[in-house]
């Protein structure tokens, strides 16, 4: 195993209780994956997915959501975690942005495209102006 660590974003982070800690370590000496993860509370930007532990993330993220009835069932939780490191974008069981936000505006929305972050700085003074003539 390389040094290479990966955040684990979790949300509520208050739901990682140390016996759902245990179960989440052993799901991952389960698995067969070349990095360490690192559990850490899930914000808005958080890196990569997060792990919803019975609970929708309330912003905008990709997630893969361990059922709330099932939140302390070790199976389930090797199954979500295993889908959340390793299932390719858009794969069932992985809530994407696009669902996300349609669930929040109440219909279908599409992405079309993604922009840089942060936007490049423009200074608004590099850009072509008419002279101005005064009377």
């Amino acid at each position: 195993m390389s040094g290479d660590v990966r955040p684990l974003p979790i949300h509520p982070w208050s739901a990682l209780t140390p016996e759902r800690g245990a179960m989440l370590r052993a799901a991952k000496a389960a698995l067969d994956v070349p990095f360490l993860i690192q559990p850490s509370p899930a914000a808005s930007g958080s890196p990569g997915r997060v792990l919803g532990w019975g609970q929708v993330p309330p912003f905008l993220s990709e997630s893969v959501i361990i059922p709330a009835g099932l939140v302390d069932d070790a199976d389930t939780i090797f199954r979500a975690l295993r889908h959340l490191l390793a299932a390719p974008a858009g794969s069932p069981g992985i809530l994407t942005e696009e669902q996300w936000m349609s669930a929040a505006f109440g219909g279908p929305v599409t992405y079309v495209g993604e922009e840089d972050w942060p936007p490049p700085a423009v200074n608004p003074w590099d850009r072509p102006r008419e002279p101005v003539a005064f009377r």
